[in-house]
Parts: structure tokens; C-alpha cells; sequence
């Protein structure tokens, strides 16, 4: 055979008696799950080569080549081409299949009712492709709406199910379910086209190494050494040839090249991951970012119809589509801008170690906050009317101030919600030179809407003076309010509410950093807690009838706005600061305040008792009016205590103790329960009779005695009397 000859995979059985992929390759890797991206892209390539019309170029799949056997009849052990040879054997037989062609097949490529492609891997796979090549009078369907191959060929009599565990095998299974998929609803006579030597639409170049003389032992080499290219650079070729009729490419080709390939580069050396791995997942996510903002789709709608593709965007699984690159026009020459203009800034002295770390945390996270968080320095990066350094520096320091408060006041969590974020980026960008005046001027708002005013105020507030910006961004850098500090503000107000004292507003602020901290928040006595439920109920409602303490969370925006961060917005939390002296006595001042305030009801019970809230491992309650159920978990299907019933247990068994069993009760147990149960008391007077006690509404009753009419039998005469005693020492110091 000639080197270097074109030749379809038709032509190359014409020339050999059979091909072979001998025992050294690895098993067929084209057809796993994992690689459906190449599968599907290598599958609409030949489909397009298919159906072009037939003056088109031919896919041209590279060089395939191995050694030549000098038998009688010479059999082609393939070195290098494994996968796409398989891929269109397979691809051949199911056409001739679906265009009742398959005599054709068989005479092209089965000799003595075996195939002459065949694998010498494991004897399964041997035995797979023989078997493969008879089955075409077993019952397989091939028509539209066909149920699929892999699922009928498994059901066959013909299929033996220990084949399943070749991976061989079960590759081609799926990936003729991948050929069934693209090619059920294809136009007739593609079998003729692709066996065809004249009109040539799918070829490579064949190259027998045998002819060179070379040993096995480099045949070995060459096989194990091989690299085939990554995908960054298939996608590099790929993204080259779309830009060839661009203006620009050869100086995009040039810093893809350098410039740019050093910086992923040196980021590279901060990660776990190469540098073309990083190199690739920012065109994907960058991709994602400009289809969110570009398209005239509803965010919505956009999110539903591409929700597989804007995941396959944000994955960190490797691996690129061209094919729908192509389709939705993805790097068009607009887009290419902007892909050049963040690439050209980040390789620039303006980028600092923060727009670095910004960038990492959108290429190694998932997170769709880190990516509007990207997408916002792109905005301004593209916006951009001036690269002077100190108003580059000034303007952009401003516009990550508001872009990111608005961002982390908000519930990012989904591909709809990112639509809007990054549109509502896109309408503020064109005023990112100067966003102050345009936030203090304009009265159309344009998203953010919950965090809008408060910015606009902000915004106005840093005009009329400057030494409000630095006293805000120490309040929004708080890790509890993130930009979102509108209750300190509040707390800052002149008493005639038309201004708003700053001096005010920065003691206000450092109190704020004394109280919510780790080290107070776990504090095991809760005195902040406590402190704040002496002055006011400051619980934050959840849902129905649940109430939260707070628990430290301070992530995400969820985490945040279901905790501390309402609570700063609560006129109790500033009545609790502007009691606080010195962040040095402050754990003092919290028990002076506990010890000299008495609330009364279900708020005095919590205050003098830490355990109430200890008890509660997700701190949330239950609670209608006075009546107060504390949860071990997060609703009534955990174990749960009403909270009169347990303190007043506590009471009793303290006083069996110390009376030593001088009282009308000889026996105490407490029982939390869960469910439609009654968490009770079970209480054995001195006669041997026991009560089950309950509490609801300022009542006190037996919830398992009853009487023939279903009431619950009186109390001991001895009980209420006591009840009221006992109760009334737990209030009090």
C-alpha cells in the first residue's frame, strides 16, 4: 500500500483482509459515558461531512497508521486511529442496517461469516464484533423511534450478558445508542456515500510502519508515549479556523499563544489543575457569561431551554462542543472583543492580586455568585473610557463596592436568577466610570431592587461627604452584613430623622464587630442571645410557627438573611449596642443586663436558663404567643420540649433533692417527644399514682388520664399551688 494515501475506511478492506486492535491497546474509550462530548462531536461531524453537497470538502480524520502483517492474508494491527477506526465500523454497520444494505456489509466486511474488524483485547470483544456482523437477521429494529440498540442488542438470544463486563463492549453499545441518535432521522443512501471511492466525505491517511523497517519493541514505544492533543488544544485549532476571516486573528493567535498562555500558566502553579485545563474552562464559563447577557430571550425561558448547556458551561469536566459553539455563534467577532479585552487587563499592570484571586475563584468554583462576581469586572473592564492608573484605580474600587453589595444581597442560586444579575450588570455598566452620580441621581432603578435604595442613599451620602466611604466600607465588610447595612443607618438617624450622624454611625459599626463575632456567638452561656431577649423578642421568624435564635452561618446570602443580619435591622439590636461601653467589659455588660432585666413569660424562662437555647441544636423554636416548644432539630418531627413543662421539671427534681424526698412526690421524669405527642412531666405522688403533666396556654393538665368522657382527671390538689411557686423562683436571680 502506498504511504500517505487518502482512503476511506471502505477502501482500506479492499487493501487489507482485516484490521485489527491488537492486544497492547486499551480498551475502547470513545463510547464511555464520560466522553459523550467527543462522542457527540466526532458523530455531527461525519453527519454534516454526510450531507454536504458533494463538491465539499471531505472530514479528513488525520493519519491512521500501523503495522502490516506478510500473511496470506495481511491484517492491519492498528498503532494509532483505534478509536476512530471503531467508531466508523460501527457507524457502517448501523447504516447498512437502518438503508437495508447489509448484503452490501457483509460482503465489504465479513469474510466466512466473521468480521474483519475485530478486536484482540479480551476474547469478549473478539467475540462481540463476530456475533455483531450476524445479527442482522435477529430482530433489531432500525426504524425512527426504534427503541434503542443498546437495549435491544442486550435482549437478543444472540448476546451473552458476560460481555457487559468488557469495556469494550459496553462501549460500543453505547456509542451505537449515540449513532441511533444522530442519524435515526437522516436522509437515505448515506451507507453509499460513506463506502463510496468516488465521492470521498470521510477519509484519513493510512501509513504502514512495517515498510519502515521498524521493530516491535518501538512499535510498543510509540504506543505507549503517544499523546493525543488536549482538548484546549483542539479547541485552539478549532477557535483558529472560526476566526480566519475575522479581523484580529493573528493577534489573537499570538497572545493565545504568549501572553495570555502565561498567565494561566503561572495561575497553574497555584492550582491542582494545568494550565491549559484553566486555559479552556474560561473561554466555557466565559461563554456562559456572554450568553446570559446577550441573549433576547426572558431570563427564564433562557435558563430552561439551555439549562444542559449552561451546565455543561460551568462544569469543570473538560471537554468542548463545537458544534454547538457553532450554532449559537458563540465567538463571534463581538464577543472575541471581549474575550481579548478581560484577557489583555488581567495580563496588565491594572490587574491586581484580587482581580487574580477573582479569577481563580471562577475558574475553580461552581458557585454562580464568583461568576457574576467576574462577570462585574468584565463590565467595567469593557466599559472602561480612560487607562489612566489613578482613574482606572478610583473608578473601579467604586463600582466593586456597589456591584458587590448588590450581589451579595442577593439569593444566587440559580441560572434564571443569574440571567437577571448579569443583565442588570449590563444596564449599570455604561455608568461604571462614575457609578456614585449615577446612583444619587437617577430615580429608575434597574434590579437589584431590594439593595437599590439603601445604595442610593449610600451613594448620596459619600457626595455630600467622603469620609462616608471608608466608614461604610469597614460596616459592609462586616462577614454577617456583606454591603448590607441599612439597620446600622437607621440606628445613625439625627433624633429629627433628616440626617445621619457618621460619628454615630462608626461607634455604631465597631459595637457591631465587638458582639458579632465567633468568639461571642459560641459563647456556651448564649449571653448575646439572652441579652437581646431581655431588651425585646428578636427572633427571626422562618416559617408557620418557627422562630430562630440565630445560629452563626454567614456564607451564603441565605445564611446571612435567615440570621444575624435581620437582626441588625431590629430597633432592639441598636438599644443593645448603645448599652455596650468597652469591647473589653462587654461579656460583663451582657450579664448586667440579663440580671437586672425581667420580661416576663416564655423571654424570662430563655433568660434564665442557658440550657433552653442549648437544647436547641438548629436554635429554633416553636412558638405561639407564650407557648413555646424547643426543637432538637428543625420542626416537631424531631424530639422536642414544651418549655414551661421542662423548666418546671427541672424545679421539682431539684426540690426532691433537696428535701430529700420529703415532698407529696416521690418521682420525676421528663419525656420530650416528637411528633403529635405531649412532651410531659411524669409525676408519682407519695400513693403510688402517677400524672402525665402537660402545659398549653397558661394550663396545666394530664394528657394520658382521662375520664370516661375523654377530660383529663384532676391534678393533685398539691400541684398547682406548688406549679406557681416553682415557676416563679425560675424567674428570678
Amino acid at each position: 500500500m502506498q504511504q500517505g494515501k487518502t482512503i476511506t475506511f471502505a477502501s482500506l478492506f479492499s487493501e487489507v483482509s482485516n484490521v485489527e486492535i491488537p492486544i497492547i491497546q486499551r480498551d475502547y474509550a470513545q463510547g464511555r459515558d464520560e466522553a459523550w462530548e467527543i462522542r457527540d462531536q466526532f458523530l455531527h461531524s461525519i453527519s454534516q461531512a454526510l450531507t454536504a453537497p458533494v463538491d465539499a470538502l471531505p472530514l479528513d480524520l488525520d493519519f491512521i497508521y500501523g503495522n502490516l502483517s506478510t500473511e496470506e492474508r495481511p491484517t492491519l494491527s492498528v498503532l494509532d486511529g483505534q478509536q476512530r477506526l471503531t467508531t466508523l465500523f460501527l457507524l457502517h454497520w448501523y447504516l447498512a442496517n437502518k438503508e437495508s444494505k447489509y448484503a452490501d456489509f457483509s460482503e465489504r466486511f465479513t469474510h466466512l461469516g466473521k468480521s474483519r474488524f475485530t478486536y484482540q483485547t479480551r476474547t469478549a470483544a473478539t467475540e462481540f464484533f463476530h456475533a455483531l456482523v450476524g445479527a442482522a437477521d435477529s430482530g433489531l429494529y432500525f426504524v425512527e423511534n426504534a427503541p434503542a440498540l443498546r437495549d435491544q442488542i442486550t435482549d437478543s438470544n444472540w448476546f451473552y450478558h458476560s460481555w457487559l463486563q468488557d469495556p469494550t463492549v459496553s462501549a460500543s453499545l453505547t456509542m451505537l445508542n449515540a449513532i441511533q441518535s444522530c442519524f435515526e432521522h437522516a436522509p437515505g443512501e448515506l451507507y453509499a456515500r460513506l463506502c463510496s471511492s468516488d465521492d470521498q466525505s470521510v477519509v484519513f491517511q493510512y501509513l504502514n510502519l512495517s515498510s519502515f523497517g521498524l521493530s516491535d519493541d518501538l512499535y510498543i514505544k510509540m504506543n505507549s508515549r503517544g499523546k493525543s492533543l488536549t482538548d484546549f488544544e483542539n479547541f485552539k485549532a478549532w477557535l483558529s479556523g472560526q476566526m480566519s476571516q475575522q479581523s484580529g486573528a493573528v493577534a489573537f493567535g499570538e497572545k493565545i499563544d504568549q501572553a495570555w498562555t502565561d498567565m494561566f500558566w503561572t495561575l497553574s502553579k497555584k492550582s491542582s489543575e494545568s494550565f491549559d485545563t484553566l486555559f479552556l474552562r474560561f473561554f466555557k464559563r466565559m461563554a456562559f457569561l456572554l450568553e446570559c447577557s446577550q441573549s433576547t430571550e426572558p431570563a427564564y425561558l433562557l435558563a430552561n431551554q439551555s439549562a444542559a448547556w449552561f451546565n455543561t458551561l460551568r462544569s469543570t469536566r473538560e471537554g468542548f462542543s463545537n458544534s454547538e459553539f457553532e450554532v449559537r455563534n458563540t465567538f463571534n467577532s463581538k464577543n472575541i472583543q471581549v474575550l481579548s479585552s478581560v484577557l489583555d487587563f488581567l495580563c496588565s499592570p491594572h490587574a491586581t492580586r484580587e482581580h487574580r484571586n477573582l479569577l481563580m475563584e471562577f475558574l475553580t468554583g461552581f458557585d454562580l455568585l464568583g461568576a457574576c462576581r467576574f462577570y462585574a469586572l468584565c463590565a467595567f473592564i469593557t466599559s472602561m473610557k480612560s487607562s489612566n492608573d489613578t482613574y482606572f484605580a478610583e473608578h473601579h474600587s467604586q463600582w466593586t463596592r456597589v456591584t458587590d453589595n448588590f450581589l451579595y444581597t442577593v439569593r444566587i442560586d440559580s441560572n434564571p436568577v443569574a440571567v437577571s444579575v448579569i443583565r442588570s450588570l449590563d444596564e449599570l455598566a455604561p455608568y461604571a466610570d462614575d457609578i456614585y452620580s449615577h446612583m444619587s441621581s437617577v430615580d429608575v432603578r434597574v434590579g437589584f431592587n431590594e439593595q437599590w435604595d439603601e445604595e442610593a442613599l449610600k451613594a448620596k451620602l459619600i457626595i455630600l461627604d467622603i469620609a462616608w466611604e471608608p466608614a461604610l466600607i469597614r460596616a459592609e465588610s462586616h462577614p454577617h452584613l456583606k454591603g448590607r447595612v441599612r439597620g446600622l443607618l437607621q440606628g445613625a438617624k439625627t433624633a429629627d430623622h433628616d440626617e445621619y450622624d457618621l460619628t454615630r454611625f462608626k461607634l455604631l459599626t465597631e459595637k457591631t464587630y465587638w458582639i458579632l463575632n465567633e468568639r461571642v456567638l459560641q459563647n456556651s452561656e448564649h449571653l448575646l442571645e439572652r441579652a437581646l431577649l431581655s431588651l425585646g423578642d428578636y427572633l427571626i421568624w422562618q416559617k408557620g410557627r418557627r422562630y430562630t435564635f440565630c445560629l452563626p452561618s454567614h456564607q451564603s446570602w441565605r445564611e446571612r438573611n435567615e440570621n444575624w443580619l435581620r437582626v441588625t435591622e431590629k430597633k432592639v439590636f441598636i438599644e443593645l449596642l448603645d448599652k455596650l461601653t468597652k469591647k473589653e467589659d462587654m461579656s460583663d455588660k451582657l450579664r448586667e443586663i440579663i440580671q437586672q432585666s425581667s420580661p416576663g413569660g416564655w423571654r424570662e424562662l430563655v433568660i434564665r436558663d442557658p440550657e433552653a437555647i442549648r437544647y436547641c441544636s438548629e436554635r429554633i423554636i416553636d412558638k405561639l404567643d407564650n407557648q413555646v416548644y424547643l426543637l432538637s432539630k428543625t420542626n416537631l418531627r424531631g424530639y422536642f420540649k414544651e418549655l414551661h413543662s421542662w423548666v418546671l421539671s427541672k424545679k421539682l427534681s431539684a426540690l426532691l433533692r433537696q428535701k430529700d424526698g420529703n415532698t407529696p412526690f416521690t418521682a420525676v421524669t421528663y419525656h420530650p417527644v416528637y411528633g403529635d405527642e405531649w412532651p410531659c412531666i411524669e409525676l408519682t405522688v407519695n400513693e403510688g399514682e402517677t400524672f402525665f403533666i402537660a402545659h398549653e396556654h397558661g394550663i396545666w393538665f394530664d394528657c394520658q388520664n382521662m375520664d370516661d368522657e375523654g377530660e383529663p382527671l384532676p391534678l393533685p390538689a398539691f400541684f398547682q399551688p406548688l406549679a406557681d411557686t416553682l415557676m416563679q423562683e425560675a424567674v428570678s436571680f
